[in-house]
């Protein structure tokens, strides 16, 4: 099987290629999934060796998730209170590497750890870093539509799906949207549509659905019309 040409392809919105955008938020995953680069190495691996079976890693993404490092009902029923300066701690660590997938800037990464050390809220904890996720998931999925090229174009949007998923508390979509833009980034389409039926979802349907939604925001904001990033998710995802 002939490994898809778009691993090495430079995205100019980003200056980085979309290999380099895997490496980026798989650094951060595997902070939140335990063992998560084992399960991409893998993944990749039985791409290659065209034996790979979608049930086995959809189970895999199951298992990966029972302790998903972002769910503060988790992180407080296991530890209890005290868990909230270990999280705060946890997520100020995480900073660098927000810092070098270009997720923020150094003022802005300066900013967030200000704003981190400043609450004990643990919803707010969360909340901060879900926004972050979201923002760059939204400009993902701008960069994705406008990509001339269709592997890449899916590829880019079902990272940003991935990351929209983590934003909404949806570990285990997060995982399977990953994996899914590995797959086609590996030229097996017909895996990534597998692995996205696994958690409900269409992938021909996602893509038409994010990039209509994606234009009419750019639209929009065109005109002067700033929607609420709220109502956004919500057309995707209902009520959250």
């Amino acid at each position: 099987m002939t490994v898809s040409v778009i691993l090495n392809t430079r995205i100019d919105e980003l200056n980085k290629t979309l290999e380099e955008l895997y490496n980026s938020i798989g650094e951060l995953y595997d902070s939140y999934f335990g063992e998560f680069t084992k399960l991409i190495r893998n993944f990749t691996d039985d791409l290659k060796k065209n034996s790979l079976n979608v049930d086995e890693y959809y189970e895999h993404a199951l298992n990966l998730v029972k302790e998903f490092k972002l769910d503060i009902e988790y992180l407080v029923k296991r530890h209890g209170s005290s868990v909230i300066d270990d999280f705060r701690e946890f997520l100020i660590e995480q900073i660098p590497k927000f810092k070098r997938g270009m997720f923020i800037d150094d003022a802005d990464a300066e900013k967030l750890k200000e704003v981190l050390g400043d609450t004990d809220d643990p919803l707010i904890l969360i909340l901060i870093i879900a926004k972050l996720y979201d923002e760059q998931a939204r400009k993902l999925f701008r960069i994705a539509c406008g990509q001339e090229n269709e592997d890449l174009r899916d590829a880019v949007l079902l990272l940003a799906e991935s990351l929209r998923s983590i934003s909404v508390s949806k570990p285990v979509n997060s995982m399977i949207a990953y994996l899914a833009s590995l797959a086609i980034a590996y030229g097996r389409r017909d895996i990534a549509e597998k692995l996205m039926s696994k958690v409900g979802e269409e992938t021909r349907w996602l893509i038409k659905f994010t990039c209509a939604i994606a234009r009419t925001v750019t639209y929009l904001e065109n005109e002067g019309i700033q929607p609420r990033h709220e109502d956004i998710a919500t057309t995707r995802y209902g009520e959250i």
